[in-house]
């Protein structure tokens, strides 16, 4: 019996399940090395990860969470990571207002 290898689709497939798992877990740690001067200076991370920050608006515990995780490893307690969300839900709410929740304006504290 001959042993037959996975074809092209599994792989492709392998390789995207990978893809999707690795964005969202490689947000914290890109965000944790810009912050402390360790990566390029920019917004080049908001730009990357602002549809993650965006989709995380649409459930509260799912933004709590993304929101701790990414802030987790800033130097200290930095309105940064809140005012990044805040800004991407909003550039993405004015792109796709049918997917984005109806925003509230304050800006919790800040």
């Amino acid at each position: 019996m001959t042993e037959r290898r996975p074809a092209i689709g599994f792989w492709l497939t392998v390789a995207a399940v990978v893809m999707l798992a690795a964005y969202p877990l490689s947000a914290g740690p890109a965000c944790w090395l810009w912050a402390r001067g360790a990566l390029p200076t920019g917004g080049w991370p908001y730009r990357i990860y602002s549809p993650l920050f965006a989709a995380s608006s649409w459930n509260s515990q799912v933004r709590e969470a993304s929101a701790w995780y990414v802030g987790a490893g800033f130097p200290d307690e930095s309105p940064v990571v809140e005012l990044m969300f805040l800004k991407a839900q909003y550039q993405w709410a004015e792109r796709y207002p049918d997917l984005f929740p109806k925003l509230d304006l304050r800006c919790n504290g800040f």
